[in-house]
């Protein structure tokens, strides 16, 4: 039946069509086969955007991982793999914090409490992993936290960047500067004895 205040109900509920009575077969058949190829269309839409999100989480040149507020692993790409040197399945059965250098972790664990307590956004900052081998590897970390609907925490959202190569070199720039200022401090000191 024809009730203006009913449609307006059911449209703002989310009611994706409807018909008056009296109506015609041939009209309500239109209207199923649309919704039916709308509902195919969004399908497909969907499963693309999924497969460009995937091709994009799997083949980034950095490592992505999305992390649970308790600091689970939740999923890693092959990226974050190669920079720790856990297998995917070892590091979903790990922590953050396991993997973490012991002298990084406060640090990191004091942001993580600011975003949760949504002080901030965003952070980003340098740190240490524990690679599966026992060695360590600098990273740069930028973590975002993704919000459920009902303003709890879902997961976290972390880009990692191998950076020990760049600190590799600044540990040597390092280390050559102060030979430099030894011998500058040691040739100065000569010439005035002569």
């Amino acid at each position: 039946k024809t009730d203006d205040e009913l449609r307006v109900r059911l449209l703002k509920e989310g009611v994706q069509d409807y018909l008056t009575k009296p109506f015609v077969i041939d009209e309500l058949l239109a209207r199923v086969d649309g919704l039916i190829g709308e509902r195919r269309r969004a399908g497909r839409q969907l499963r693309e955007s999924e497969a460009r999100f995937e091709a994009t989480f799997e083949q980034a040149a950095v490592g992505i991982a999305l992390v649970a507020p308790d600091g689970r692993w939740l999923r890693v790409n092959r990226k974050l793999c190669a920079i720790v040197g856990y297998t995917q399945e070892e590091l979903l059965r790990k922590t953050f914090q396991d993997i973490t250098h012991p002298d990084d972790l406060d640090t990191d664990l004091g942001q993580v409490k600011r975003i949760l307590a949504k002080e901030i956004d965003t952070y980003a900052m340098e740190k240490r992993y524990v690679r599966q081998d026992g060695g360590m590897v600098w990273v740069n970390l930028t973590v975002a936290l993704v919000w459920k609907p009902d303003d709890r925490p879902d997961y976290f959202i972390s880009v990692v960047e191998d950076v020990s190569a760049r600190k590799a070199a600044e540990a040597e720039l390092k280390q050559r500067n102060a030979e430099l200022e030894r011998f500058d401090r040691a040739a100065t000191g000569r010439e005035l004895q002569m």
